[in-house]
């Protein structure tokens, strides 16, 4: 039988899911505004301290993009596998009822697979 997830659950994903998100995008633009006020630091003589603070919000930018972009790799990864494991798990449960009929003798009654979400229960 399918599962039937709490209103919650789905409610308190989404708001992760989009706290990551806005969180990520926050920092990557602070990082791009602070890069540019390094410019005017290099403007008014301090390139030494203009030079680092670069180096740093370089390092910054690139690292919460990288972190970020291997979160959302491993989630998309882990979903194609979850809906491939659906489709085998479908699969394997049409060909038994298949097999039950044969088994049985009975013809297999016309479009029991033609629903989307297969059988009434079946997620």
């Amino acid at each position: 039988m399918k599962k039937i997830k709490k209103p919650e659950d789905t409610v308190k994903n989404i708001k992760i899911n989009t706290f990551t998100k806005f969180f990520t995008a926050l920092i990557l633009i602070v990082c791009l505004i602070d890069l540019q006020l390094s410019y005017i630091l290099a403007f008014l003589g301090m390139e030494q301290i203009a030079e680092s603070l670069s180096t740093q919000l370089c390092v910054t930018i690139l690292g919460t993009a990288f972190a970020y972009m291997v979160r959302a790799f491993f989630d998309t990864k882990e979903e194609n596998n979850t809906d491939k494991l659906k489709e085998n798990i479908r699969g394997q449960f049409e060909e038994n009822v298949k097999n039950a009929f044969f088994d049985a003798g009975i013809d297999e009654p016309e479009g029991i697979f033609d629903i989307d979400d297969g059988p009434v229960g079946w997620g």
